[in-house]
């Protein structure tokens, strides 16, 4: 994706992949990514985004206009903004948003929007100085967004709806669902596919 992502935009690109030997927040890896002097694209590699177009390419486009850091964002019911880390925006409607402040699992009937922060991130150095001096928070651990609440008083963030489908590929039943629609997308592999779900399904009664 990275590849195509530079091909289609132009831009040029370095990718550092980070690996734990055990269960870490997603800001443990600015250590790995210290030596960046320019601004960072963050990905997620658990949530997986699939739509028409990549939500990096449409985030990159969106900081080539707004500059500062991009969050992408997406819906979520209004019964289940506790779950998730919550942007409070300014035009939650827009595609592209000025933010104005977030918060983590907010309690039920208080969240700002219902927009939640999807994985990817556009964000500048600044960051990983925050990061360097940042206390560890829930868990234990160095969070992410600490560190962005800290940068927003200094920086501009702007909010990207994605508005296509999102699979959480860190539970079972999320990377089961991701394959499933991507195969049901493939000509080759649908029809077949379909064939022995249906097998399965009449096998389960």
């Amino acid at each position: 994706m990275a590849a195509m992502i530079g091909e289609e935009l132009r831009v040029q690109q370095h990718v550092t992949i980070a690996e734990h030997d055990e269960i870490a927040a997603r800001a443990d890896d600015g250590e790995v990514a210290q030596p960046c002097q320019t601004k960072a694209s963050v990905l997620l590699p658990d949530v997986l985004h699939h739509g028409e177009r990549p939500c990096l390419a449409e985030m990159i486009e969106a900081h080539s206009r707004h500059g500062g850091n991009h969050i992408a964002v997406s819906p979520v019911p209004e019964d289940q903004t506790h779950r998730y880390g919550i942007l409070d925006v300014e035009d939650a409607s827009a595609k592209v948003s000025k933010i104005r402040g977030m918060v983590e699992k907010p309690p039920r009937g208080t969240a700002p929007s219902n927009l939640h922060i999807t994985g990817r991130y556009i964000l500048q150095p600044t960051i990983f100085t925050l990061l360097e001096n940042q206390e560890r928070g829930a868990g234990g651990e160095i969070q992410l967004t600490d560190a962005m609440i800290r940068l927003m008083k200094t920086e501009p963030f702007h909010a990207v709806r994605f508005d296509g489908a999102i699979y959480d590929c860190g539970s079972k039943i999320g990377f089961l669902t991701a394959n499933l629609a991507y195969a049901l997308e493939r000509e080759n592999l649908a029809g077949p596919l379909r064939e022995e779900i249906a097998q399965l399904l009449r096998r389960a009664d």
